[in-house]
This record gives C-alpha cells, sequence and structure tokens, in this order.
C-alpha cells in the first residue's frame, strides 16, 4: 500500500522515507502502528477534554471563593457600625481580592487557549490517521443550510472568563479610586459622601449591563434565524468535509 497525502507527517510518524514518486509505501506493521496511534490519539483527546474541564472547574471554585470574600468584605464595609480604620482596611483587603480576581482571570484565560491547543492538537492526528482506520467519520459534518454555523462550546467559556475579569477590573479600579480618595483626599470629593462616590460608579455598570443585554438579544437574533441548523433530518440534510493537509510537497 502507498500513501500519497500527508507524506510528511507519515514519514515521522512510521520513521520512513518516501520514494522517489513522493509516496510513502507500507506494510501491515506499519497499518497496525497507525490504528494504534490512531486509539491513543482518541483515547487523548478525552483525557484532554477531561482536563479542560477540571481546570476550569478549579479556577470557577477559586473565583467563587474570592467573590464571596468581597461580598463580606463590601457588606461590612458599608455597615455603620464598623470604623473607619476597619472599613479602611477591608476596602484595602476588597480591592486586593479584585486585583487577585482579575490576575486568576487572565490566567483562566490562557489555561482554556492552551487546553484548546493541545485538544486540537489530537484532532488533527485523528484527522489524518483515520481515513486508514475508520474512514472520515470525525471530518464529516451535516447542515442543513449554506453558510451554516458551527457553535463551540470552547468560545461560550472563554466568553464567560471574558465578563468575569472585565467585572473583577471594575471592582478592582472602583475600589483602587476609593482608596486613593481616603489616602489624598482629593479636595473636589473630600468632602463627598461614599454613597455619592458609589452612584459615580454605576453608570460605568449600567453601560456594561446594557451592553451584554444588546449582546446577548443580537445572539438570540442570530440562533432564532438559524434555528433550523439545530435540526438535523435524515430526509434533508447536506454533508461537508473537512479538509487536512500537513504536507508540504505537492501531491501526486
Amino acid at each position: 500500500m502507498y500513501i500519497s497525502k500527508n507524506v510528511d507527517y507519515f514519514e515521522k510518524l512510521l520513521n520512513k522515507r518516501r520514494s522517489y514518486f513522493n509516496c510513502l509505501k507500507v506494510d501491515n506493521e506499519d497499518l497496525k502502528k497507525i490504528a494504534i496511534a490512531f486509539d491513543k490519539a482518541h483515547d487523548i483527546r478525552k483525557f484532554e477534554i477531561n482536563l479542560y474541564w477540571q481546570r476550569s472547574t478549579f479556577i470557577l471554585g477559586f473565583l467563587s471563593i474570592l467573590a464571596i470574600t468581597l461580598a463580606y468584605c463590601f457588606s461590612t464595609y458599608l455597615d455603620k457600625d464598623s470604623s473607619e480604620n476597619t472599613k479602611f482596611i477591608l476596602l484595602l483587603t476588597a480591592t486586593a481580592i479584585s486585583m487577585l480576581g482579575f490576575i486568576m482571570s487572565m490566567i483562566w484565560k490562557r489555561i482554556i487557549r492552551a487546553s484548546k491547543y493541545w485538544q486540537n492538537n489530537w484532532e488533527y492526528h485523528i484527522n489524518v490517521l483515520e481515513p486508514y482506520v475508520s474512514g472520515n467519520l470525525h471530518k464529516i459534518h451535516f447542515y442543513m443550510k449554506k453558510g451554516h454555523n458551527r457553535y463551540s462550546i470552547h468560545d461560550s467559556i472563554l466568553s464567560i472568563a471574558n465578563r468575569i475579569a472585565v467585572l473583577w477590573f471594575l471592582v478592582f479600579l472602583a475600589g483602587s479610586f476609593l482608596i486613593s480618595n481616603n489616602m489624598f483626599e482629593f479636595y473636589v470629593i473630600a468632602d463627598i459622601k461614599k454613597e455619592t462616590i458609589y452612584l459615580f460608579f454605576s453608570p460605568v455598570l449600567i453601560m456594561y449591563c446594557i451592553f451584554e443585554l444588546l449582546s446577548q438579544v443580537t445572539q438570540l437574533i442570530k440562533d432564532i434565524l438559524k434555528k433550523d441548523e439545530l435540526r438535523i433530518s435524515s430526509k434533508d440534510f447536506k454533508i461537508t468535509l473537512d479538509k487536512v493537509d500537513f504536507s508540504s510537497h505537492t501531491e501526486r
């Protein structure tokens, strides 16, 4: 048997060299290695997906603890019975927590991208190996309309991480502003009550909420217009085949 597609990949996988016709000759032992590599790629892909969710669950749990601590700090800070020194310490603590939450959110985003990278890596292996083991099953997708949209769980999780990072950053800015006001007593806002300062930041939060609302409404409209894509019927469907080519040489 001769392999003429993705020859560069199979040269490295099987540690063999191609012929003068830009093809790679494989025997039964080589086909067994390809089948074993295909199974291992599937197993490692599933393992990477499990790690993807485990890492996200860990980060979300840590962020939840930070959010609860932040809520406690602000609730105690707004308590009239708390002394000024206690309030200032709580404000410092809340600002530090928000900074830590923002940093952890950014790290979470990098973890998400890294996990997706390795998941894609093993999916590429599967796409190249499967024609010699199980056909093109992994590359075939069904859809109803031309220009269909493939929904991505990865993009959804990444959007959640982005929103959480924005919220932590806004809290950090508010806390930093209050700390600066307490330390330096700006003459412009020295006599302004704390409630007024909070009202100063409320338009920012309202604008962000409006932005999120418009984004979700826009996405809802798109989903309604493309709802047929989610209903694949055996009587009326189309097939697309992902093209995978890792060969740097011209195929014959």
